[in-house]
């Protein structure tokens, strides 16, 4: 069984522009300015951000690396553990008894099994009011500024840009100070992200873990008697089918022929001899080549008053 049964992922980046659902009550100068602040969070500035002036792309590309050169966000997914579901075992005509005895066994445990996450909820919930609080910390406050301080410098380069003009002398620009100190600032929030990653990790059911163990060990045993009891079925197959051709060889043999339906006669009349062939085999023979063929496994052919006989030896 996959054990993505047991997790369930959940984003903890809440996007900006869900922020903004509401358009009507957000001014258009300042959703704009989210949608770049979006873009620049998210690796896209440079879909967005494009200039005619070439001085003007020369701060476009500068900024965007300033935000490339940054450190990356440690990537964290808690994940909220759940009850696996476990599918019945369908029981088949081709099962031994102590097959479907051991199906019947397992689905009555898997189907009936039930665990109490209530604990594992609530630390859950507790994982996920941990992680708000640094997404809330000083250390991201200051992190937002310089993004929003970023999407400014953007925002006054395209006004610019629109109007066929230089941005020169319409920001500041950003010192290698500022940056440094943004990248301890994202060091110090992925510190706090990897903390809480080390409380949460062995977030586990042992419960489940231990029943979904048992199911999957259970039914590869299942499966790989299967295989066994079908593997025997094919080799009694083959044997019967070998004795066929053997029983068939050696009735078609007119000496054990004779053995098997005359054993203890000693002088056969040779018309019930081809009789006798006629009903056991549907082959219907002469008595020239019933007599040919009985001269040849030894045995004696005679005739009084017009009638055939074969005489063993």
């Amino acid at each position: 069984m996959d054990q993505s049964y047991f997790v369930q992922e959940i984003d903890p980046n809440v996007k900006i522009m869900a922020m903004i659902k509401n358009t009507d009550s957000v001014d258009r100068y300042e959703l704009k300015g989210m949608a770049m602040l979006q873009a620049i969070k998210t690796g896209k500035g440079r879909e967005i951000f494009k200039v005619k002036v070439t001085r003007n792309q020369e701060f476009v590309d500068r900024h965007l690396e300033i935000v490339d050169s940054l450190h990356p966000f440690r990537s964290f997914k808690p994940t909220k553990l759940i009850r696996p579901t476990i599918p019945e075992v369908e029981i088949l005509k081709t099962d031994t008894p102590e097959i479907k005895k051991m199906i019947r066994k397992l689905n009555i445990k898997t189907q009936s099994f039930f665990c109490d996450h209530n604990k594992f909820d609530k630390k859950f919930n507790s994982l996920e009011a941990d992680l708000g609080k640094v997404f809330l910390c000083e250390e991201m406050n200051a992190i937002n500024s310089f993004y929003e301080t970023i999407t400014s410098v953007m925002r006054s380069i395209m006004n610019c840009d629109r109007e066929n003009k230089s941005a020169y002398g319409q920001f500041e620009f950003i010192n290698v100070n500022r940056i440094e100190h943004i990248n301890r600032k994202i060091l110090a929030v992925n510190n706090k992200l990897i903390e809480l990653e080390a409380t949460y990790k062995d977030l586990k059911c042992h419960k489940c873990e231990s029943m979904v163990r048992e199911y999957e060990i259970t039914l590869r045993t299942i499966n790989q008697m299967r295989e066994e009891h079908a593997e025997e079925l094919e080799m009694a197959e083959q044997l019967r089918a070998e004795e066929d051709n053997v029983i068939a060889e050696d009735a078609y043999n007119i000496n054990k022929f004779m053995t098997r339906h005359y054993p203890s006669m000693n002088r056969i009349p040779l018309r019930d001899i081809c009789d006798k062939y006629k009903e056991v085999f549907n082959i219907k023979k002469t008595l020239k080549e019933m007599s040919e063929e009985l001269s040849n496994y030894g045995w004696r052919i005679t005739a009084v008053s017009n009638k055939y006989y074969a005489n063993r030896n």
